[in-house]
């Protein structure tokens, strides 16, 4: 079996272009990188804001945004590695962000549900403004932005106004902001700690017990369920996190420490096994025949 090869920085989401061509991490610090997933040599290597969460480039690869544990976001020049201008925005950690199509707008999302706006001049707009409580305090919110369906989800506990849990969708388009409930849950939301990954044709999740996959179509309604294949049910308890492969061929399941495996996601046949410690995401690509490992030692990239 290849040795799976490893680059510099990691991210919690890592930023893979549509056409698989660049992956951007980051140090955790205050260095961002950019390399090619073909060669895997680096297309920038450069310093910004400190304490950098994520990086996103834009699609005519001119620009790179980075965006603190702060919400502070940058933007900088692809070619010189330049800081254009950098914003406060809402003031927030959040997720990551992705440029629109035009590249000449950043779509930022923060922990408070909030969707924002900065441009390549640094002018800063609030598209929505998430939940608030009756004393006015900002609700937490799980946001995702679906490169497949071109959609930013929002996924909320009781509380936000509504009598249950709920899944909310919005085009990603500048323009036409305006979040729709599509799905209420009966229990809790789905929890985003445990895992929900937004594949290409459907959405999944890990039930709360962690003992099933759910299956959905893009709108969250259930089409299945995928038992897990622990014989033991002491296995269930140390289940951290699961990845289902953008293709959905694999299913990867952190077990926590430096345990985790990857498993055909269909029949939940053992692929391989792996270790390393302080995982924080998994990606596939290539029609899922490559995988993508980040840590906070380092990112990994091998073969199936």
């Amino acid at each position: 079996m290849a040795k799976d090869r490893k680059i510099s920085g990691w991210s919690w989401d890592l930023f893979i272009s549509d056409d698989e061509k660049l992956i951007a991490t980051s140090n955790g610090r205050n260095g961002i990188y950019v390399y090619d997933l073909e060669t895997l040599k680096p297309v920038l290597k450069t310093k910004t804001v400190s304490y950098v969460g994520y990086v996103a480039v834009s699609p005519d690869r001119k620009r790179v945004a980075a965006k603190n544990t702060s919400g502070l976001l940058a933007l900088l020049s692809m070619e010189t590695g330049e800081e254009i201008c950098r914003n406060k925005m809402a003031e927030g950690e959040g997720y990551l962000m992705t440029f629109t199509d035009d590249s000449k707008y950043v779509l930022d999302l923060d922990h408070w549900g909030r969707t924002m706006l900065l441009d390549t001049e640094n002018h800063f707009s609030m598209l929505d403004e998430g939940f608030q409580d009756k004393d006015g305090h900002t609700l937490f919110s799980y946001l995702h932005y679906d490169r497949f369906s071109r959609n930013i989800y929002k996924i909320v506990d009781r509380g936000h106004g509504y009598k249950c849990a709920a899944a909310m969708v919005t085009p990603a388009d500048k323009d036409h902001i305006s979040y729709k409930v599509i799905r209420e849950f009966q229990g809790p939301a789905p929890n985003h700690l445990m895992g929900i990954s937004f594949c290409k044709e459907k959405n999944y999740y890990l039930t709360s017990d962690k003992k099933q996959i759910v299956a959905t179509d893009k709108n969250f309604q259930e089409i299945e369920r995928i038992p897990l294949p622990f014989k033991d049910e002491e296995a269930y308890r140390y289940i951290r996190k699961i990845w289902v492969s953008p293709g959905e061929k694999y299913a990867f399941i952190s077990m926590g420490g430096t345990d985790s495996a990857l498993f055909e996601l269909s029949s939940m046949k053992l692929v391989r096994e792996f270790e390393y410690e302080c995982l924080a995401d998994f990606k596939m690509i290539e029609k899922d025949s490559k995988y993508i490992i980040s840590t906070w030692l380092g990112t990994y990239i091998g073969n199936i």
